[in-house]
């Protein structure tokens, strides 16, 4: 069972009900699930995360949905994480601190061979892994590279910069990725595309208010968020058919529930993706009580009418 990535990048906080699933109940595969995500007006990551297992217990989830501090504008899950250790410093999302502000990330992929001097860390290392993954090492080599651009964002790094971080990261074998430092949530697909990677924009009025597949679910029916906007991405799509899948070795980047970069649009090196591109998604308006027909999945049409048009 490969981990799934999930990350979500609203236009204003919000506080979703995220619910791992146990997927797949034949399949003895790995377990294990975190959360991170930066609480209002906080530079500093919130992670929580347990390595044994498939989902937290109803109490724990409870809690976490109920908590005055689950509400942001970040969220990043990583689920059924695949550690040769199931221990905590081993469970993903990993968090660090620089610039004043925490950075998190979570790998989804394998690095082959010795990832550890491709690498490298240096002789005194400021950011060191807790733990023994590719994944943190990687991660913590990542934010070397970054503190020596003296950048304190990554969009301040530039955009074709990260990327090129990232690619050299997957050249060590598979990796897809999610990145963010509150401010900017970054996904990229690994180059060989043995894994997959997804996003979608939501915007108000939604038909459906609750998306799932067989890993997770995400419930953002709270009366606050009605109104908000998200771009989710997923190593799995959620319900509905108008997902857009990364193309191998692509980079994109959301802010507050927009597409600011892209690395496969205009030239090789990306550029800005503007409002709502490449994808807007449109939404059919909200039932009013009594309305007859089953309830439309968010984005999809219903049934004998033609599907939305998607402006691109």
């Amino acid at each position: 069972m490969k981990s799934q990535l999930l990350a979500m990048s609203f236009d204003t906080a919000a506080s979703p009900w995220i619910t791992p699933r146990s997927g797949d109940p034949g399949n003895a595969g790995p377990s294990g699930w975190g959360f991170a995500w930066f609480p209002v007006d906080d530079n500093a990551a919130m992670v929580i995360k347990d390595p044994r297992d498939s989902a937290p217990d109803r109490s724990v989830a409870g809690l976490i949905g109920d908590w005055e501090r689950f509400r942001s504008t970040v969220f990043l899950c990583h689920i059924r994480g695949a550690a040769k250790r199931v221990t905590q410093q081993d469970t993903h999302p990993f968090a660090r601190s620089y610039a004043a502000r925490s950075f998190i990330f979570a790998h989804g992929g394998n690095l082959e061979g010795d990832f550890r001097a491709a690498l490298a860390l240096g002789d005194h290392p400021v950011f060191e892994p807790l733990g023994t993954t590719d994944s943190e090492h990687a991660f913590c080599w990542l934010m070397t590279r970054l503190r020596e651009t003296g950048a304190r964002s990554l969009a301040a790094a530039g955009w074709p910069t990260v990327l090129d971080l990232l690619r050299q990261v997957d050249a060590l074998g598979t990796a897809n990725i999610l990145l963010s430092d509150g401010i900017d949530v970054v996904a990229y697909r690994d180059q060989d595309g043995s894994s997959g990677m997804s996003w979608r924009r939501f915007v108000p009025p939604m038909a459906s208010r609750t998306l799932g597949n067989e890993f997770v679910e995400v419930d953002i029916s709270d009366p606050l968020d009605h109104s908000r906007s998200v771009i989710a991405f997923s190593t799995t799509p959620l319900e509905g058919n108008q997902w857009t899948s990364f193309a191998p070795g692509q980079m994109a980047v959301a802010r507050r529930a927009e597409m600011i970069w892209d690395s496969t649009a205009g030239s090789a090196g990306g550029q800005p993706a503007g409002r709502g591109s490449p994808q807007q998604v449109f939404f059919p308006p909200p039932r009013q009580i009594g309305d007859a027909g089953p309830l439309e999945v968010a984005g999809e049409a219903p049934a004998g009418q033609p599907p939305p048009a998607i402006a691109v």
